[in-house]
């Protein structure tokens, strides 16, 4: 839809008299006909990267230099930011545009956490597998890319919602709030994952965590379950989180069902209780809260095994929850959500 649109806006600004009025008015919706083609491209990508996958054997250090190449000459000139890029060559196996997404994202985001200057630091090594990755893996070594600045960093409360899609501390209209979505999504095509740290008033750092050699068949490796499993029911009122979730889960489920509220929820287990394996549930499902969730799963499947997600304080959420329930507080890594249903399903 949006490539004719861009198609008749070039023509009709070659038939304009130059610098006119109407020109500039077409220049306006070319503008914004390209920036919803670039946030079209990035649901996409942080929802279904594997439409694109092409793996090839390539220097993974000479990528990420480039990336930080061009993004030092998109600075401004008086920008009071200092960068040491610590990166050696390393033979991998990745999507090159992919990878590439995924490095311009963080540094994009590191260029605005660092809006008063400060030092930014890329790192491409070889480090000990770290728990996260040992979760889902048996590897003992991966390469690490590493992206940290020493900027504002994020407040608690940020921190807890900065991988929600659409979620931005941006401006309107100046960022979707995919980056870090499409990130995480791009990592665990490669068979990685994400992990991230920040402090208020000291800084960001987001970890990229790739298994040695790479990930030639743009699978998911991280899923800890074995072989599919029954039916998983996937509560949560946020759209693209629900089409993320499915895109991984049905790796390791027969069938994904989705509720986008505790209505619909209600509705699928009054049909189908006795199919569904195993729930799992947004704790801000409900406007009644998570008892008011509980107790409508528990009038109609009791034994049915649940795992929770939410931004609430674990220790409170886990003395409202049955002894069964699991509960993962955001942000988590979609490993640590494979492991909750290895937990959960034995």
């Amino acid at each position: 839809m949006l490539v004719p649109l861009l198609g008749y806006t070039t023509l009709l600004k070659n038939e304009l008299p130059p610098g006119s009025t109407a020109v500039a008015y077409v220049s306006k919706l070319e503008d914004s006909a390209q920036k919803s083609e670039r946030s079209v491209d990035q649901m996409l990508t942080a929802v279904r990267p594997q439409r694109q996958f092409n793996s090839v054997e390539g220097d993974l250090g000479a990528l990420v230099s480039r990336a930080v190449a061009n993004w030092k000459s998109n600075l401004p000139g008086d920008a009071a930011i200092e960068v040491t890029s610590e990166v050696e060559g390393c033979r991998s196996v990745f999507d090159e545009a992919l990878m590439t997404r995924a490095i311009e994202e963080l540094l994009s985001n590191a260029r605005y956490g660092m809006v008063f200057g400060g030092k930014l630091t890329i790192r491409l090594r070889k480090v000990q597998a770290p728990p996260e990755f040992a979760l889902s893996s048996t590897a003992s070594e991966v390469v690490e890319i590493e992206v940290s600045d020493s900027g504002m960093g994020m407040t608690p409360d940020v921190f807890k919602r900065c991988c929600e899609p659409f979620f931005s501390t941006r401006p309107r209209g100046q960022a979707s709030g995919l980056g870090l979505t499409a990130v995480q999504s791009i990592a665990l095509l490669h068979g990685g994952i994400m992990g991230m740290g920040s402090a208020e008033g000291s800084g960001t750092s987001v970890h990229l965590w790739l298994p040695v050699g790479g990930n030639r068949q743009g699978n998911d490796p991280v899923a800890p379950v074995s072989s599919r499993t029954g039916n998983i029911l996937y509560a949560d009122p946020d759209q693209i989180g629900r089409e993320v979730a499915k895109t991984f889960l049905t790796q390791v489920a027969e069938a994904v069902v989705l509720a986008k509220d505790q209505t619909e929820m209600i509705k699928l287990l009054d049909r189908n209780a006795a199919r569904v394996s195993l729930a799992i549930i947004s704790a801000g499902l409900s406007s009644g809260g998570v008892l008011d969730s509980l107790a409508a799963i528990r009038n109609r499947a009791p034994s049915l095994p649940l795992v929770w997600f939410g931004v609430q304080d674990e220790a409170a959420m886990l003395e409202l929850l049955p002894e069964r329930s699991i509960y993962l507080r955001k942000p988590f890594p979609l490993s640590a959500l494979f492991n909750a249903i290895r937990g959960q399903l034995g």
